[in-house]
């Protein structure tokens, strides 16, 4: 799963095809909507906020991983 933490306005102004965006100052509420038995892949523009996002995550008992860089690295 590709999960893009970045505000709504950022992802619309471009993000990695098929990620799912819910941003980070959301993600302890939205927990539900990600699928624990997957590996999620993070992202936010440049790391702080992924990082930030991943912590949140595998404190949650969910596989995460961030993708160093984020999406100005990928873009």
């Amino acid at each position: 799963v590709l999960l893009d933490v970045r505000t709504p306005y950022e992802f619309e102004n471009g993000t990695i095809k098929g990620a799912v965006n819910i941003p980070v100052d959301e993600l302890r509420n939205r927990l539900n909507e990600l699928d624990s038995s997957k590996i999620i892949y993070v992202f936010c523009q440049i790391g702080l906020r992924g990082y930030i996002a991943c912590r949140i995550l595998q404190s949650a008992g969910f596989n995460a991983l961030n993708l160093s860089g984020g999406y100005r690295l990928y873009h």
